[in-house]
């Protein structure tokens, strides 16, 4: 009798046992010092994770082998914000402020998160997103008997950050576009779904996702795309599917974005009218054209388009086919033709070069001058309103200098790296701005610092006048310089610089991004501002945008002519703020100051 009720005794302890270790293995309370590299753990269903000052990581990444109905809440009691990033979130990120939360929820027959939205409709909360509870993401839905016409987003985000607004009704409705960053085309049907997200910036919302409207090449009526009712229009051809001209619509809202693509075999034209083109466009099997719509100029702005791109050696016989509004080739020691024949081409179309061969090469045309292209040289060629090849581009020569301290601290190898990169990155805001010129080194070398130069500005003084400087810049005839050293600082350059103050420099402290901002600063422009009213001159950066001399978050300067890769709205203002129009009005004089 005793030695049963040990057992049972025995029995129900190692039960208890049992029944503590689960539940200690589905439930935790973790902070950022119980995780690694802020990546939570895949054996607990039940996670709270709360953020602390002295105990924070910016990113917060959700279990990789999570169980079905895990649940995870991420607390912010940190000063600092956090994310939360994973591809099956609603929102691309989740930003965790001071005092906020978050819940998140995985399914395993989705093999997705979900978030705990607050649920609004307009029998609930009327016909405006509501703010005023403090929630940060919220879904407002409409569906029959719970339906409204038109739908407003709050003027002010306050603590708002991710909408999602869907329907199941019968009737459309009407998101209204007062407080849309692009104001563009959203009419929400039945089964539609909008994500959008506010944009600080601007202080207005800006979609993330959208339904896409698509259309097939043969149901489009005269051949025209009808009017936009969503952001997002897609014109698709196929061999069953094919029309041989197509057109973009009169108008547009801004930001109204339309696609055309092909699969056919045969190739259908899409016409200049109401667009930027200058002339019609083949649009060819494996093509894809974007048009967005710009309000303030009442046309369609070609967005995108097919590039071509060759390597010199194989462009046949040197001649080469141009059947892209941009192509590019590149030529290298082993890689290179003697000479590169343009092709009759429509007015507009671009032809860019790059050349690190040691060797120059001769780029001929129809009613054009010979051109020498040489080594490190990045040109453009443009066919002209007469329709003939054009250089587009000046070249600005640059005697690259680093500091023998950069070796000391990097290797000979690397710093060398650092000036190519950055004359990279440099050329590429040039092309994506259209501006016209580029930048090349003629030499990179390395340079003894003097022990006196402590600041960036004890080096950009003293390289106006150094006499080993400015004879070895006189000899290779370059147009300036550019040193990078160690000294302290990031980026210091001369702005609208003349002969003598054309020098710009760098530091191994900061990236190789600052090397095209220090040159924007050579080429005349001064740092960015958010609205045009601020602008006292428009040799200026975009800072809402982030342009190179804005913030320097994006590869362009700004321009009006050029439409942002993110938002989809106007880089710069017409006479207020156009870096582009002021570095190309100053950049043949530059050009020629070697």
């Amino acid at each position: 009798m005793i030695v049963t009720f040990f057992r049972r005794y025995i029995a129900l302890a190692i039960s208890l046992v049992c029944l503590c270790a689960s539940s200690l293995a589905v439930a935790a309370n973790l902070t950022p010092r119980d995780v690694v590299d802020g990546q939570l753990p895949s054996n607990d269903k039940n996670i709270t994770f709360t953020t602390l000052n002295g105990n924070w990581v910016r990113n917060i990444k959700l279990p990789l082998k999570p169980q079905d109905n895990t649940v995870v809440k991420v607390v912010s009691k940190a000063n600092y914000s956090s994310n939360i990033e994973h591809e099956t979130l609603p929102f691309e990120r989740l930003l965790l402020s001071t005092g906020d939360s978050i819940t998140v929820r995985y399914k395993a027959s989705t093999a997705s998160w979900s978030l705990d939205l607050e649920k609004q409709s307009p029998n609930a909360t009327g016909d405006q997103v509501d703010n005023s509870a403090g929630q940060q993401y919220v879904h407002y839905r409409v569906w029959n008997g719970n339906w409204t016409r038109t739908i407003a987003l709050p003027e002010e985000a306050k603590k708002l950050r991710g909408i999602i607004i869907s329907s199941n009704a019968a009737w459309d409705s009407q998101i209204a576009g007062e407080q849309l960053l692009t104001q563009s085309s959203a009419r929400l049907k039945r089964g539609d779904t909008y994500k959008l997200t506010y944009n600080a910036a601007y202080q207005k919302w800006a979609f993330q996702e959208m339904p896409q409207r698509v259309i097939n090449a043969r149901d489009i009526r005269d051949g025209v795309v009808p009017a936009p009712t969503s952001p997002d229009t897609a014109v698709q051809f196929a061999n069953h599917n094919f029309i041989h001209d197509i057109s973009l619509p009169a108008d547009g809202n801004q930001g109204d974005t339309v696609t055309i693509r092909s699969r056919a075999a045969w190739t259908a034209t899409i016409q200049n009218a109401n667009t930027t083109m200058t002339t019609p466009v083949s649009l060819r099997t494996g093509d894809e054209y974007v048009f967005v719509y710009r309000s303030d100029r009442r046309h369609w702005a070609l967005f995108s388009h097919p590039e071509k791109s060759f390597n010199a050696r194989d462009v046949k016989n040197g001649a080469l086919a141009v059947v892209s509004p941009t192509t590019s080739v590149y030529f290298s020691n082993g890689n290179w033709q003697r000479n590169l024949h343009l092709p009759q081409s429509p007015e507009g179309f671009r032809v860019h070069l790059k050349t690190d061969a040691w060797w120059s090469f001769t780029v001929r045309a129809q009613a054009m001058n010979n051109e020498v292209i040489h080594r490190g040289e990045h040109v453009t060629f443009v066919v002209n309103a007469s329709g003939n090849w054009e250089r587009e581009t000046v070249t600005i020569d640059l005697l690259g200098y680093y500091s023998h301290r950069n070796v000391e601290k990097l290797g000979e190898s690397a710093s060398r790296q650092r000036l190519v990169e950055g004359m990279t990155l440099t050329n590429e805001a040039l092309i994506n701005s259209k501006a016209n010129f580029r930048f090349r080194f003629v030499s990179i070398e390395k340079f003894q610092s003097p022990d006196s130069w402590l600041k960036l500005g004890d080096a950009l003084s003293a390289l106006r006048s150094n006499e080993t400087a400015q004879n070895r810049r006189n000899a290779l005839k370059a147009d300036g310089i550019y040193y990078e050293g160690t000294e302290s600082g990031c980026g210091l350059a001369w702005v609208r610089a003349s002969r003598y103050n054309m020098v710009a420099s760098g530091t191994v402290h900061c990236g190789t991004t600052v090397m095209r901002h220090e040159l924007g600063h050579n080429m005349s422009l001064n740092h960015g501002v958010s609205l045009p009213e601020q602008a006292r001159n428009p040799a200026i950066g975009y800072s809402r945008e982030g342009t190179v001399m804005g913030g320097n978050r994006q590869p362009y300067f700004s321009t009006p002519e050029v439409l942002s890769p993110i938002t989809k709205l106007p880089m710069g203002f017409d006479d207020q703020i156009d870096g582009v129009r002021a570095m190309n009005a100053f950049s043949h004089r530059v050009a020629n100051y070697n």
